[in-house]
């Protein structure tokens, strides 16, 4: 790796070389800061996997057989195939985006937000009776958005990353 100079850029990444060019990449005042960001951004990253593998498996724990009953199959098919879509694209409307709002409309808001709106529900006088549909409704959606997504992640991800490249026909 070479030493950084005033007024350079370091090559990147720094934390993805040998273990002697990362010492001098964490000692190096060019490079130090670079480092140290780089190590910070790998960290939190782990930690958001982990946070969402244990939320994963939490909301797994809270599966039961009234969960997946067939009487939100059809509420959950249209929030969602057709609601959450539909919102996306209204709401990205006057983007400049193209593709990318397919993606976000099909890819949705994660599963760690439809729990916070439910908490918000339960602490703003969501009645017993209703709650225990509603959590329910919440749990299932969650669970057919992680197979869903889980599926057609790679797929979709791989398709939108050739439709820019040109084809060598």
């Amino acid at each position: 790796m070479k030493s950084a100079t005033p007024g350079t850029t370091p090559e990147l990444p720094l934390i993805a070389v040998s273990s002697d060019a990362r010492f001098e990449a964490a000692v190096n005042p060019g490079t130090a800061p670079l480092f140290l960001v780089e190590l910070l951004l790998q960290f939190t990253d782990q930690l958001e996997q982990i946070g969402e593998l244990v939320i994963v498996v939490l909301v797994g724990a809270l599966l039961t057989p009234a969960t997946s009953a067939g009487n939100n199959i059809a509420d959950l098919f249209l929030l969602s195939f057709i609601i959450r879509p539909l919102a996306v694209l209204v709401g990205l409307a006057r983007t400049p985006l193209g593709a990318e709002k397919g993606l976000t409309g099909w890819f949705g808001i994660r599963g760690i937000g439809s729990l916070y709106y439910l908490a918000y529900a339960v602490q703003h006088g969501l009645s017993q009776s209703r709650t225990e549909v509603v959590a329910n409704t919440v749990l299932a959606a969650i669970t057919i958005s992680v197979a869903m997504h889980g599926i057609t992640v790679t797929p979709l991800m791989n398709w939108y990353g050739r439709r820019d490249q040109p084809s060598d026909a």
